[in-house]
Parts: C-alpha cells; sequence; structure tokens
C-alpha cells in the first residue's frame, strides 16, 4: 500500500516537473506548443499513470501548484493529446488497441450512455492532428487502427453514410 502510494506521488511529481518543462520549452523556445520530445515523455507518462497501474479511477488529485490530476480518463485525454502533439499516430494505435470494445449501448444510435473510451480517445487524437493541420497522421492513425480492430468492418461502417436510406449497417 504504501509503494503504491509514493510511486503514484512520484509519477504525479513528474507530470508536474513535464508540465513545466513543456511550458518553458513553449515559451522560451522556438517550436509552438512546445518542444515534439518532451510532449512524447509527457504523453508516455500521462498514459503510464492511466493506465491503471498507479492511478486511481475514482479519486481527484490535486496539488497546490495549480496542477490537478484527476480520474484515469482524464490522464489518458492529456497522454493522447500530447502523443498527437508528438507526431506518434503509431504508438496512439497500439495504446487504443488496449482499450476495451464498445458495449452494445455505446454503439446503439442515438444511446443515452457516454461513449466508449476507446472511441473518444481516438477521436481526440483525429481532432488534434486536424488542428495542426496534420493530415498525414490523422490519416495514419486512422488507417491503423482500422486495420487492427477487427469488430468494426469500414466498408460496412461507411454504408449508411453514403446511403442515407440504408441502414442495415447501424445498430438500432
Amino acid at each position: 500500500m504504501e509503494d503504491s502510494a509514493e510511486k503514484n506521488r512520484l509519477g504525479r511529481l513528474q507530470i508536474t516537473f513535464l508540465r513545466k518543462c513543456l511550458k518553458w520549452s513553449n515559451d522560451l523556445g522556438d517550436t509552438t506548443y512546445g518542444l515534439i520530445p518532451l510532449h512524447k515523455i509527457l504523453g508516455q507518462q500521462c498514459w503510464r499513470m492511466g493506465s491503471g497501474d498507479v492511478a486511481h479511477p475514482t479519486e481527484t488529485y490535486v496539488n497546490n501548484e495549480d496542477d490537478d490530476f484527476e480520474s484515469t480518463w482524464a490522464l489518458q485525454n492529456d497522454a493522447v493529446t500530447h502523443m498527437a502533439l508528438a507526431e506518434e499516430p503509431l504508438v496512439l494505435s497500439k495504446w487504443l488497441q488496449t482499450l476495451p470494445s464498445p458495449t452494445p449501448a455505446q454503439i446503439k444510435k442515438g444511446h443515452e450512455c457516454a461513449p466508449a473510451d476507446r472511441d473518444a480517445l481516438l477521436t481526440r487524437a483525429v481532432l488534434v492532428f486536424l488542428s495542426l493541420e496534420n493530415l498525414r497522421d490523422a490519416n495514419a492513425l486512422v488507417t491503423e487502427y482500422a486495420t487492427h480492430i477487427k469488430e468494426r468492418n469500414v466498408s460496412d461502417l461507411a454504408k449508411p453514410y453514403v446511403n442515407k436510406k440504408d441502414c442495415s449497417s447501424r445498430v438500432g
């Protein structure tokens, strides 16, 4: 128990340090949004902390220095954002493949539950790539993701969007 708490504290401390380094490189460096290697290291640390090894999904951590460490979800969101800024679509795809598949309720048309974590993180990563006008990596991520996720065939998913009257592949 004590070892886990210490690991958690040190992991949060490392994230705080890396965020400050990234801010410094953004403010004083010549690269917009900070140095790419720092984004990669910070993304890896956020994913490690949010993977469930260290983080506690229901707890919220607030540091005195205005950094808040929220749930596993928040850490995974930060990890995906930083890895997209680090231009690492293949790493992102590998991480997303480790998350559980959406439940039938989550893929149902007009569902009222929260979206699947895997799909929400994929969407976030693609949006970060697109906001940076990095179409190459957005395409690489979606292609790699679709190639390795076998339960969702891209051609079947495209049918209802091409033909508005064809609802055969929609889950209703």
